[in-house]
């Protein structure tokens, strides 16, 4: 549930920068202050769940991501969805960045075993120091995400097909 929270401020973030004059009915003040801040949380929040959650996190997040290249490769052409590389480009850091930090510092659980090897934390980052590299390191992250946010035209079709689909959708439900 945390990794679906980090990606909220994420979200928040790009879309003010790239679209930043569409109608909300809510905004949220100091959301430059705040959304940065929600995405450190959100990371801690992984790394307290120690090494061996967010190893086994991740590899679930690895399937997920094959599961999905499968089933868009099985899909016609006209009904993948469209994947922007660029927009994509903080995620493979983010999610190694975040096991690699986990795997230094202090936080294990019950250290997994793969293929007959147990991996388990080194506590080399120093206590508060490995507060501090989670921090610096969302923070690289949240802007790096934030910068390679779909451009305007491309966020401006993506909202016109979800309202279409959501104008058809109670049409249905409606008759």
């Amino acid at each position: 549930m945390v990794f679906m929270y980090a990606l909220a401020p994420l979200a928040l973030g790009g879309l003010r920068r790239e679209d930043p004059d569409r109608y909300r009915p809510y905004r949220l003040p100091a959301a430059r202050v705040l959304s940065p801040l929600a995405f450190i949380f959100a990371n801690l929040l992984v790394y307290f769940a120690g090494f061996s959650t967010v190893f086994w996190l991740e590899v679930l997040i690895v399937l997920g991501f094959i599961a999905f290249a499968i089933y868009q490769v099985r899909l016609p052409r006209a009904r993948r969805t469209i994947i922007d590389p660029r927009a994509a480009v903080w995620v493979l850091p983010w999610l190694a960045g975040l096991l690699l930090l986990s795997w230094l510092g202090r936080y294990n659980g019950s250290p997994p075993t793969v293929f007959g090897v147990t991996l388990a934390a080194t506590n080399h980052l120093p206590n508060w120091w490995d507060l501090g590299a989670i921090a610096a390191f969302s923070l690289v992250i949240y802007y790096l995400a934030v910068h390679s946010t779909l451009p305007q035209a491309r966020i401006n079709a993506a909202v016109e097909d979800v309202e279409t689909e959501a104008s058809v959708e109670l049409e249905k439900s409606l008759v």
